[in-house]
């Protein structure tokens, strides 16, 4: 798991963020990531949560795709 390149990449594009954000924002993407990867088969069961999570990570404004992220990780 790359997180400094995960971290590197959201500072450049979410100008301004406190390192507390940043760091919610990692943790986020790694939860989306998990859920998506490991649980792909019961997304019923968390889409919702997911939708909160791109959400959340939007709003912090990270406007790119979260699927670029989730490479980063790999």
């Amino acid at each position: 798991m790359n997180e400094a390149g995960l971290r590197e990449e959201l500072a450049k594009s979410v100008s301004g963020a406190s390192e507390e954000t940043l760091q919610r924002i990692v943790f986020t993407v790694y939860a989306l990531w998990v859920l998506q990867r490991e649980y792909e088969e019961k997304e019923e069961e968390w889409q919702m949560i997911a939708k909160k999570g791109r959400a959340y990570i939007k709003q912090q404004g990270y406007a790119g795709k979260i699927e670029t992220l989730f490479k980063i990780i790999t």
